[in-house]
């Protein structure tokens, strides 16, 4: 039996081998780590101009023209985001080798490490505005902001799934092939829908 290029199964592979690929192209293009926030807004624009109702161009391609295109205004936006959940993190440690000397103040730990999702939650945000909108780099972090506020429910679906993707990746180290492009994958739908409704310049 021949299948269409057009069949389910085929676009379907497809788009998982995409995922793979973009998965692995932000892994390393997240290496430096100040490049996080640039790597995260590549791989949204490709699965935006690749995976939409009218999508066209090669994966792999589309994230390489939107990691050079939005550098800028990618990295200059996360940094402080980074070095925020930076700071949270390295208190997250501390406080959990405090938990176990038994000093008191180790009861902090689980106030960093919700800090540090939600900080996680506003880099996503963060990544996925700049990925669609050339703005300044102060509008587009507290847009970012803005919107994570304003839709509390898709908010708290997008948080939970960082949670478990980072648990999956933690767990199964070899699932960063592709937990990556599939959680932005699955981003990107959320988020789509709410820069339709609330940005008036969203296509």
């Amino acid at each position: 039996m021949k299948l269409s290029l057009d069949s389910p199964v085929v676009r379907a592979v497809t788009r998982f081998g995409d995922l793979v690929l973009l998965s692995i192209l932000w892994f390393i293009g997240s290496i430096p780590v100040v490049t996080l926030g640039v790597s995260c807004s590549a791989v949204y624009t490709a699965i935006h101009r690749t995976f939409g109702r009218n999508g066209e161009g090669i994966a792999a391609l589309e994230y390489l023209r939107a990691y050079r295109s939005n550098f800028r205004q990618s990295t200059l936006s996360f940094l402080p985001l980074g070095a925020a959940e930076g700071l949270l993190l390295a208190e997250c440690l501390i406080t959990q080798y405090l938990q176990e000397q038994g000093a008191a103040i180790g009861n902090l730990r689980p106030l960093f490490l919700v800090l540090v999702y939600l900080i996680g939650l506003w880099i996503v945000y963060v990544s996925a505005y700049a990925a669609r909108f050339q703005d300044s780099i102060s509008r587009t972090t507290l847009q970012s902001a803005i919107l994570a506020m304003a839709n509390p429910w898709k908010s708290i679906l997008l948080l939970f799934l960082l949670a478990f993707s980072i648990f999956i990746v933690r767990f199964f180290p070899p699932m960063i092939v592709i937990i990556p492009g599939l959680y932005i994958w699955i981003a990107h739908k959320i988020l789509e829908k709410v820069f339709v409704r609330h940005l008036t310049d969203a296509e």
